[in-house]
C-alpha cells in the first residue's frame, strides 16, 4: 500500500467514525440544501475537516478539491486530491444506511489512487494505478457478463 492510500485510509475511518456518531444521534441535526436536490449537513463539513487535516499534514504541497470547501478551482496538472466527505448525502439525511466517504489522488489528470469507504457496512474499495481494486484488501475484478440484458445495473437520482 502506498503512503498516500494508508493516509487516505487512516482519514477514512477517522471521518467514518465522526459520521457513525451523527448518524446514531440524529436529533438537532442541521441539514441545507446548496441547490434544490443537493444537501449538505454538519456531519460533512466535519467529516471533510478530519479528512483534510490528514491531507494536509501529510501532504502539505497537495491541491485539493472537496466538495463543502472551496478547495482549487477544477482539476489541476499538480498532485490533486478530490474528496466527498459524505458521498451519500441524501440517504444519510434521511437515515438511509447507504453512504460512504470518497477520496481519490490524482497526479497529471489521471487517477493514481482512490477509496471508497461504506461507513455502516464497514466495506473498503481501493484501487492504485497498476496496482488493480481490492475490497478489504482482497483482489476483485469486474464481471465478465457481456449481456447487458442479463446484467445487474444500479444508479442513483436524487
Amino acid at each position: 500500500m502506498s503512503q498516500e492510500l494508508d493516509i487516505a485510509c487512516k482519514a477514512a475511518f477517522a471521518a467514518a467514525n465522526l459520521i457513525r456518531g451523527y448518524h446514531t444521534d440524529h436529533s438537532g441535526l442541521e441539514i441545507r440544501y446548496k441547490g434544490r436536490h443537493d444537501l449538505v449537513t454538519e456531519a460533512d463539513v466535519a467529516s471533510e475537516e478530519i479528512i483534510l487535516s490528514y491531507i494536509r499534514e501529510s501532504f502539505p504541497n497537495d491541491k485539493i478539491l472537496a466538495e463543502e470547501s472551496a478547495g482549487e478551482e477544477g482539476l489541476s496538472p499538480c498532485r490533486t486530491w478530490i474528496i466527498d466527505p459524505i458521498d451519500g448525502t441524501t440517504n444519510f439525511a434521511h437515515r438511509f444506511p447507504l453512504f460512504c466517504v470518497s477520496i481519490a489522488l490524482y497526479e497529471d489528470r489521471i487517477a493514481r489512487m482512490g477509496l471508497v469507504y461504506e461507513v455502516n457496512q464497514g466495506e473498503l474499495f481501493t484501487a492504485e494505478q497498476g496496482k488493480g481494486a481490492r475490497l478489504n484488501g482482497q483482489p476483485i475484478k469486474v464481471s465478465e457478463m457481456d449481456q447487458p440484458d442479463e446484467a445487474l445495473l444500479g444508479t442513483g437520482f436524487p
